[in-house]
């Protein structure tokens, strides 16, 4: 079982409030678990795994605050540290377990219904406005980094 802090510490209400109608309650019980930043990092981490330089990089953290993060992500359960096959013992990758494959999925879908939820109700106007701005969002980020999106796994970690 995930070593598992309790919902109390992470806030539980905002998580019940909003995701609790549209997931299972096997998932509805990890996110009472975890931090809304603490699921920001983990949907960052392409599932074959990161090493923590490509970690601090992605979430454009300090080495010693992407430690700190990966320290914490690793105390949840739902990612590890495994050591990498290249001889160097300090070589690290984090990797999330299979679990975080479904509650990414989970959680960017419901990220976004909620966003074209909220965009049915602006004006036609204002819709065309952000709809602008995210074409122009979209040329100006490379493919698989986006808000709504999950990196792509290239295979090898890192």
């Amino acid at each position: 079982m995930l070593r598992l802090r309790t919902a109390v510490e992470s806030g539980s209400s905002y998580v019940d409030g909003l995701l609790a109608p549209q997931l299972p309650e096997e998932l509805m019980a990890v996110m009472r678990t975890i931090e809304p930043k603490q699921l920001d990092y983990l949907v960052r981490i392409p599932s074959s795994g990161v090493d923590m330089s490509d970690f601090a990089r992605i979430l454009d953290l300090t080495p010693g605050a992407a430690t700190a993060a990966a320290d914490r992500l690793v105390a949840t359960g739902l990612v590890e540290r495994r050591r990498r096959d290249t001889g160097d013992r300090r070589r690290t990758v984090l990797v999330p377990r299979q679990c975080v494959d479904t509650l990414v999925s989970a959680y960017l879908a419901w990220r976004s219904r909620a966003v074209r939820a909220g965009l049915r109700d602006l004006s036609p106007n204002r819709r065309s406005a952000i709809r602008r701005l995210s074409d122009a969002w979209e040329q100006a980020t490379p493919a698989g980094e986006g808000p709504l999106t999950r990196p792509a796994s290239s295979g090898e970690p890192g």
